[in-house]
């Protein structure tokens, strides 16, 4: 046998048994080549690329999502009070008749909507709501009848509405009567679809 010769043969001839290689000491694991490191750390930044971007996309849907309920909240809270057709008024109106039960009943008005409460009338709560909005309605309710207003002598019955409350923040407290021709038309043609109709004369 040479030296030369990478196997020992088995001494029955049969087939090499042991390589010269196995004999040598264990050199350890092989060294990482550079471009391997850069290959597993451009693996890495990819997928923590991935992570974060699948990340960012659920904080978007998330916020869409809150977004839009936000939006559908807002659109119950951001309409105005007054926003409507109506004004915001807030009246309680009594009407007395000496032969008749007293009458009470509430008009509220919140630009949108018109509520109507108390004792059963004949109006409309949008109507009175309507009549509310018009300035010469608003005029004399808040501000009273003219100093120089002209009426004509003429007696509509003993009935008395008395208003009380408020529209669009102007304090009202107004009372019509039909003991001359102005107090008549107030109340069968200005409010008339605030008041209910006149009892008048009643005949005993």
């Amino acid at each position: 046998m040479s030296v030369s010769d990478p196997t020992v043969a088995d001494p029955a001839g049969r087939h090499p048994t042991t390589s010269l290689r196995s004999q040598l000491p264990d050199p350890g694991p092989r060294p990482v080549s550079g471009l391997a490191v850069l290959r597993r750390l451009s693996l890495i930044g990819m997928v923590a690329a991935v992570a974060v971007l699948m990340a960012g996309c659920g904080d978007d849907d998330t916020t869409a999502a809150g977004d839009g309920g936000d939006e559908t909240d807002g659109e119950t809270s951001e309409d105005p009070i007054g926003g409507g057709p109506f004004p915001v008024a807030d009246l309680t109106i009594t009407i007395t008749h000496p032969q008749s039960d007293d009458v009470e009943y509430r008009v509220v008005c919140l630009g949108d909507t018109a509520t109507l409460s108390g004792d059963d009338v004949p109006i409309d709560e949008q109507e009175a709501c309507r009549a509310l909005g018009q300035a010469e309605v608003v005029t004399r309710l808040v501000d009273g009848p003219p100093a120089d207003q002209v009426c004509t002598e003429q007696y509509g019955g003993p009935d008395v509405a008395a208003i009380v409350g408020t529209i669009d923040e102007q304090a009202v407290d107004a009372s019509i009567d039909r003991t001359n021709g102005c107090g008549i038309s107030d109340w069968d043609t200005l409010l008339a679809g605030v008041l209910p109709p006149a009892t008048g004369n009643v005949e005993e």
